[in-house]
C-alpha cells in the first residue's frame, strides 16, 4: 500500500498566505493607479474629441465661439419632470453625437451626483439656437417644445467646463472670435476638468464641494473680472457676486483672502491626474495635462494672471 502524503503544515499555509497578502498589497497600488492613469488618458482624449466638435462648430458659425448656456430661464425646457437648458455642450453636440464624450470618466461617485446636467436633445425636439432667437423675439417659450424624455434616467454630461469668461458668456452677450478675440489660439484655454463650484469654508482641511452645481460646466480664470462676470476660481475679485467696493477691471478686489476655501469658488479646474494635473484643452484643439499653477501663471512670475486665458496670451486682457 502506497504511503499517504502529509498535507501542508500550519506554518507552511501561514507563509503562503502571508506572501499572496504581500503580493496584493504591492499590486493593487499599481493596478490603481494604472487605472487612474488610464482614466486620464480616457478624459483628454475626450477633450480632444471636444475640440473636433467645437472646430466644426466655428466653421459654421463664422468663427463665434457658443454661450456657455442661454441667458435667460426662458430658455428652460421641461418634460415630464426633467428640466434643462441649452449649454456649451448641447451647442457643439450635433457635430460629435457621442454622449459619452461629455461625461468625464474621472469623476467619483460623488461628483456623479452632482454632475448630472441634463442633455438638450433629451428634452427638447427643438435646436437651442433657432429656440433662443424665437424666445428673444417673444415667440413663447422653449417649454412650447418639450417631449417626453428619451430615457430613462434621461443622457446628462459632466466634469468638463469651459472657458466662458473670454470665449461665449451668456452673461455679458459675449461671443468671442476666434479670428478677432483669439491672438493665441495654441496659448489660450478653451475647457479642462472642472471640479464646479465651492461653497463657504474649509471642512477639515478640505473644501466644502456642496455647493451649487450650477457652475459645473464652466471654469474660471484665477482674478475676477468686473465686466466679464465672475469673482475668479481663487477666491476674492468683486465681481459678478460683488458684495462691497467694486474694484477695478481684472483687480481681484479688496476681498482678497488667505484661504480661498473661506471664500466663493466658483468653476475651479479639476486635478484629477497623477501628479495632481488637470485636463486642459487649447482652442487650436491641442490637449495636455497642467498644474492649476502652471494654467494661472502664463508667465511663470509666480503672480497668478489671465495669459492662458483672455486669448492674447500675455497677462491680462486690456480690451474687455
Amino acid at each position: 500500500m502506497p504511503k499517504s502524503r502529509p498535507g501542508f503544515t500550519l506554518i507552511e499555509l501561514l507563509v503562503v498566505i502571508s506572501i499572496i497578502a504581500l503580493l496584493i498589497g504591492i499590486l493593487l497600488p499599481a493596478l490603481s493607479a494604472a487605472r487612474k492613469s488610464a482614466r486620464s488618458a480616457q478624459g483628454l482624449s475626450n477633450l480632444r474629441q471636444i475640440g473636433i466638435a467645437q472646430a466644426a462648430y466655428l466653421a459654421e458659425r463664422k468663427g463665434y465661439f457658443p454661450w456657455m448656456s442661454s441667458s435667460t430661464s426662458a430658455h428652460t425646457c421641461t418634460a415630464g419632470s426633467v428640466s434643462t437648458k441649452p449649454r456649451w455642450i448641447d451647442f457643439i453636440y450635433p457635430y460629435i453625437l457621442l454622449p459619452q464624450v461629455f461625461l468625464s470618466p474621472n469623476i467619483d461617485d460623488f461628483e456623479r451626483q452632482r454632475m448630472r446636467k441634463v442633455f438638450w436633445h433629451e428634452v427638447s425636439t427643438e435646436d437651442p439656437h433657432s429656440m433662443i432667437r424665437r424666445v428673444a423675439a417673444g415667440d413663447g417659450n422653449a417649454s412650447a417644445h418639450a417631449r417626453s424624455v428619451v430615457s430613462d434616467p434621461p443622457a446628462t454630461h459632466g466634469g468638463y467646463g469651459y472657458n466662458f469668461q473670454y470665449l461665449g458668456n451668456a452673461r455679458t452677450n459675449f461671443n468671442a472670435n476666434q479670428d478677432v478675440d483669439i491672438k493665441s489660439p495654441s496659448q489660450t484655454l478653451s475647457h479642462s476638468d472642472t471640479h464646479g463650484s465651492a461653497k463657504g469654508v474649509s471642512q477639515g482641511g478640505k473644501a466644502d464641494w456642496t455647493g451649487s452645481d450650477e457652475a459645473i460646466y464652466t471654469i474660471d480664470p484665477p482674478a475676477g473680472s468686473l465686466t466679464l462676470g465672475s469673482k475668479g476660481s481663487n477666491g476674492g475679485g468683486e465681481a459678478y457676486y460683488y458684495t462691497t467696493v467694486a474694484a477695478s477691471e481684472y483687480n481681484i478686489g479688496d476681498a482678497v483672502v488667505s484661504d480661498p476655501y473661506d471664500w466663493l469658488r466658483r468653476s475651479v479646474p479639476a486635478q484629477r491626474n497623477s501628479g495632481d494635473s488637470a485636463n486642459a484643452l487649447f482652442v487650436d484643439g491641442h490637449g495636455k495635462a497642467m498644474k492649476l499653477a502652471e494654467m494661472d501663471d502664463s508667465d511663470g512670475d509666480s503672480m497668478i494672471d489671465h495669459g492662458y486665458w483672455n486669448g492674447l496670451g500675455t497677462k491680462f486682457a486690456t480690451s474687455r
